[in-house]
């Protein structure tokens, strides 16, 4: 169809039309997968693997223990106690939106990206954070599983979120 106003040619697709604001595209299914298996990862890391594993002789800490912990204060507190929660759910809406057909799709991609990136740095902060509270100079070599799971999964879902759009 002709425009009659400037002479362009307007092209309709069922359920497209000129008055509708959903980009005509497809759903970022691979972005999409990749989403959910950073999301996978991200829930491995703050239900079961161990966060800190001082060896045979000493306990080791899970997410659960670190969040019970009495002596972590401060940001490291709030990660374990509900951050960490808020900002995988946070993430994983907008990198999600990225990748289905809704408003703004390209936003939420990007945004649901960049919320990836930064809940990794976020983690790698808290370690530092509780590498400065133990006083352990060595301590990075105490650093098990749980936090590389985490921040795997947050650039995961970052990389997930910007390929679904």
């Amino acid at each position: 169809m002709i425009d009659a106003q400037n002479g362009t040619v307007v092209t309709e697709h069922p359920g497209q039309g000129p008055e509708s604001d959903v980009p005509n595209r497809r759903i970022g299914v691979f972005g999409l997968v990749v989403v959910g298996a950073g999301v996978v990862l991200a829930v491995i890391a703050f239900t079961s693997a161990n966060w800190i594993d001082y060896g045979r002789h000493a306990p080791s800490y899970t997410f659960a223990n670190l969040r019970d912990e009495k002596g972590i204060t401060g940001f490291a507190a709030a990660y374990f106690s509900w951050t960490a929660w808020l900002v995988l759910i946070v993430t994983t809406v907008f990198a999600v939106c990225g990748g289905i057909r809704v408003p703004m799709r390209e936003a939420c991609s990007r945004v649901g990206a960049l919320f990836g990136v930064l809940s990794a740095a976020m983690t790698l902060a808290v370690l530092s954070d509780l590498s400065g509270a133990s006083g352990l100079s060595h301590f990075w070599k105490y650093v098990a599983d749980g936090p590389y799971l985490a921040m795997g999964g947050f650039l995961a879902i970052a990389f997930g979120g910007f390929l679904a759009s």
